[in-house]
């Protein structure tokens, strides 16, 4: 696994450091169970000027309406998700545990991998187009 970075990280707000200092961060794909207006508004003003945004979240639990209200052509929902996966541009993925919630961020203790591999990268992207 020549080239390969892994790290792992107790919080998801730990990883996106992480990732911002590995390389300058081109997109944010995120696939995950749970959502909540302070946790995707957090990573988006995180990440700054990031355009190309899309969220698949899954049909669990409540999806606040104020998500919808603000970010409705960004946020698509998928039966019984439970996956969490964030694709940040540059080959640049976390994989792991935490929701896109202000828990999974900084809350809980959590369980996430910072990974840097372009053909892991590569299959999951199609697995997050697949969603």
């Amino acid at each position: 696994m020549k080239g390969v970075l892994i790290h792992i990280c107790h919080r998801l707000d730990e990883c996106l450091d992480r990732a911002r200092g590995l390389s300058d961060l081109t997109l944010f794909n995120a696939a995950t169970g749970f959502i909540d207006y302070d946790g995707l508004s957090y990573v988006l003003n995180y990440l700054g000027s990031i355009s190309d945004v899309r969220v698949v979240v899954g049909d669990l639990g409540p999806i606040p309406r104020a998500i919808y209200e603000r970010w409705r052509d960004v946020i698509r929902v998928y039966p019984n998700l439970h996956t969490k996966l964030y694709l940040l541009g540059s080959g640049v993925a976390v994989v792991g545990s935490a929701n896109l919630t202000v828990g999974g961020l900084y809350g809980n203790v959590e369980l996430n991998i910072l990974i840097r591999d372009g053909g892991l990268y590569g299959q999951l992207m199609r697995y997050f187009e697949e969603l």
